[in-house]
């Protein structure tokens, strides 16, 4: 089989498989989304920690004073699109097992459907 039209991305391997579709391991797809999940705890973490910090208000001194403003600014930011990375990690998680699952449920689906086929010969 050739690779042409192979997908690779670390552990989740797509070859082109029979009458043009796809192979794919399941399993490989649940454990991209265990991978995601570690990176979506730890931006809840940072999103967690992010609400304990409220102001830099003082925290540089005359000389430096003038960065407050700025750092305020980018704090509000953050403390926006943080939680707003962590559900979209989150749909992507759901995404991927779903797939997953789906994919499981074909195979067994297909695996069935050989075995009456088997059957009847």
């Amino acid at each position: 089989m050739s690779d042409e039209g192979a997908y690779a991305y670390e552990s989740v391997h797509l070859t082109r498989g029979g009458f043009g579709g796809y192979d794919v391991d399941p399993e490989a797809l649940r454990a991209y989304a265990d991978r995601l999940a570690a990176f979506r705890d730890r931006f809840a973490a940072l999103a967690q920690a992010a609400q304990s910090t409220t102001s830099t208000e003082g925290a540089f001194g005359l000389l430096t004073s003038w960065m407050e403003p700025l750092l305020d600014e980018k704090y509000d930011l953050a403390s926006q699109l943080t939680p707003l990375n962590v559900e979209v990690l989150e749909s992507y998680i759901q995404a991927l097992n779903g797939c997953a699952d789906e994919y499981d449920a074909a195979d067994a689906d297909a695996a069935s459907e050989l075995s009456a086929l088997e059957g009847e010969f």
